[in-house]
């Protein structure tokens, strides 16, 4: 999960869980831009992790997403 893939890689969906403090952060490869986002892990305990890289080509995304979506959630 460190590396973003080239556009048109398959999806991915995973829980994260386990964590003692919630955070998280992305920052570009040179190390010059990043966010941190954090939150209360004992309200939160799951990090869910959504990658659409443009693979899924049907309704509602038609091959045009490129993301990554990171969202503290209570339960999976």
């Amino acid at each position: 999960m460190s590396v973003i893939p080239k556009r048109g890689a398959p999806s991915q969906m995973a829980y994260l869980t386990g964590f003692t403090d919630g955070w998280y952060e992305i920052a570009d490869s040179q190390g010059q831009n990043a966010v941190r986002v954090e939150w209360d892990a004992r309200k939160l305990p799951y990090l869910s992790v959504w990658q659409e890289w443009g693979a899924s080509t049907d309704f509602p995304f038609w091959g045009k997403f490129y993301m990554v979506e990171l969202e503290p959630i209570s339960a999976v």
